[in-house]
């Protein structure tokens, strides 16, 4: 039996060489979906387990067929392989990609002062010195320089590698990392590292 730890670092070719899309997806029993999927991969990969809380090192289950996390989840292992988050990611469908990229420019293009002081009754949220997340006049956080908040996109930057992710919206951000908005919103807020290694700023 391989370690997860060791099996992780080897190619995506040798990582994804059991996926067979010829097999039926599995959709039952949903809640149980992604606990037996994790389990019947690590069975038939032959490997221990040593790592325990995958979020932490930034690893999830990717899916290959059309059942992904925003779209029924399927547990069959042999559509499934273990990869990074950033993986799981890039492997969305390009319409997919397109359609969040298309979301995040039409909230930038929300975010001139004329728009947000109509839309927010002449207030902004903002970001102040000391790093807090605040509401004030738009007229104020003009003269004084500060960066609204309006736009939702992100960028991650994992301490670790030094690698950089930018997304489109800040749902899609709380979900490659998988935490929820309200968590997401704290750790931009407060500066703090998300699992221990990921920094979050809005771009």
């Amino acid at each position: 039996m391989k370690p997860l730890s060791e099996f992780i670092l080897e190619s995506l070719e040798n990582r994804t060489s059991h996926i067979d899309l010829s097999s039926p997806c599995d959709l039952t029993r949903r809640k149980a979906r992604k606990r037996e999927g994790r389990n019947g991969l690590l069975q038939i990969l032959e490997l221990t387990d040593d790592i325990g809380d995958w979020g932490n090192r930034g690893i999830c289950l990717c899916h290959h067929c059309e059942h992904d996390s925003g779209n029924g989840w399927c547990g069959n292992p042999l559509h499934l392989h273990i990869g990074t988050w950033k993986e799981n990611w890039e492997m969305r469908p390009p319409e997919m990609k397109a359609k969040s990229a298309r979301l995040g420019a039409n909230a930038r293009a929300k975010c001139s002062y004329e728009s947000v002081k109509e839309t927010m009754r002449g207030t902004v949220a903002t970001i102040d010195e000391n790093g807090n997340s605040v509401r004030i006049p738009v007229e104020e956080a003009k003269r004084r320089g500060l960066k609204m908040t309006t736009s939702r996109s992100c960028r991650i930057t994992d301490t670790v590698t030094g690698e950089t992710t930018d997304f489109p919206a800040q749902t899609k951000c709380a979900e490659f990392l998988g935490i929820g908005g309200g968590g997401l919103s704290t750790a931009i807020s407060k500066k703090k590292l998300i699992h221990g290694r990921f920094r979050v700023e809005r771009t």
